[in-house]
Protein backbone atom coordinates (compact mmCIF):
# COMPACT_ATOMS: atom_id res chain seq x y z
CA UNK A 1 0.00 0.00 0.00
CA UNK A 2 2.88 2.39 0.77
CA UNK A 3 4.33 2.13 -2.73
CA UNK A 4 1.03 3.23 -4.26
CA UNK A 5 0.76 6.19 -1.91
CA UNK A 6 4.29 7.28 -2.86
CA UNK A 7 3.35 7.09 -6.57
CA UNK A 8 0.22 9.14 -5.97
CA UNK A 9 2.03 11.75 -3.87
CA UNK A 10 4.86 12.04 -6.40
CA UNK A 11 2.34 12.36 -9.23
CA UNK A 12 0.49 15.16 -7.43
CA UNK A 13 3.78 16.90 -6.62
CA UNK A 14 4.90 16.71 -10.26
CA UNK A 15 1.51 17.99 -11.39
CA UNK A 16 1.78 21.08 -9.20
CA UNK A 17 5.41 21.77 -10.18
CA UNK A 18 4.80 21.80 -13.95
CA UNK A 19 4.68 25.40 -15.22
CA UNK A 20 2.37 24.46 -18.11
CA UNK A 21 -0.27 23.33 -15.62
CA UNK A 22 0.00 26.67 -13.80
CA UNK A 23 -0.39 28.50 -17.12
CA UNK A 24 -3.36 26.40 -18.20
CA UNK A 25 -5.18 26.76 -14.89
CA UNK A 26 -4.49 30.48 -14.82
CA UNK A 27 -5.94 30.95 -18.28
CA UNK A 28 -8.93 28.77 -17.45
CA UNK A 29 -9.54 30.78 -14.29
CA UNK A 30 -9.50 34.04 -16.22
CA UNK A 31 -11.80 32.55 -18.86
CA UNK A 32 -14.26 31.28 -16.24
CA UNK A 33 -14.23 34.65 -14.50
CA UNK A 34 -14.95 36.46 -17.78
CA UNK A 35 -17.75 34.02 -18.62
CA UNK A 36 -19.24 34.36 -15.13
CA UNK A 37 -19.35 38.14 -15.47
CA UNK A 38 -20.99 38.24 -18.89
CA UNK A 39 -22.94 34.97 -19.06
CA UNK A 40 -23.50 33.22 -15.74
CA UNK A 41 -23.24 29.46 -16.13
CA UNK A 42 -24.02 26.56 -13.84
CA UNK A 43 -21.50 25.68 -11.14
CA UNK A 44 -21.68 22.08 -12.40
CA UNK A 45 -20.53 23.17 -15.84
CA UNK A 46 -17.62 25.09 -14.29
CA UNK A 47 -16.59 22.05 -12.23
CA UNK A 48 -16.87 19.77 -15.27
CA UNK A 49 -14.67 22.17 -17.26
CA UNK A 50 -12.01 22.20 -14.53
CA UNK A 51 -12.08 18.39 -14.35
CA UNK A 52 -11.56 18.26 -18.13
CA UNK A 53 -8.58 20.62 -17.83
CA UNK A 54 -7.01 18.50 -15.09
CA UNK A 55 -7.60 15.36 -17.15
CA UNK A 56 -6.03 16.94 -20.21
CA UNK A 57 -2.99 18.05 -18.21
CA UNK A 58 -2.50 14.61 -16.67
CA UNK A 59 -2.79 13.02 -20.13
CA UNK A 60 -0.30 15.52 -21.56
CA UNK A 61 2.17 14.96 -18.72
CA UNK A 62 1.94 11.19 -19.04
CA UNK A 63 2.17 10.80 -22.82
CA UNK A 64 3.74 13.96 -24.30
CA UNK A 65 6.32 14.99 -21.69
CA UNK A 66 8.93 12.39 -22.66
Amino acid sequence: MGIYMNKIINGIKNYFLDWRNWLTHGLVGILLLAIAIFAPISIYLKIAFIICVVGFNVFRMKYFNK
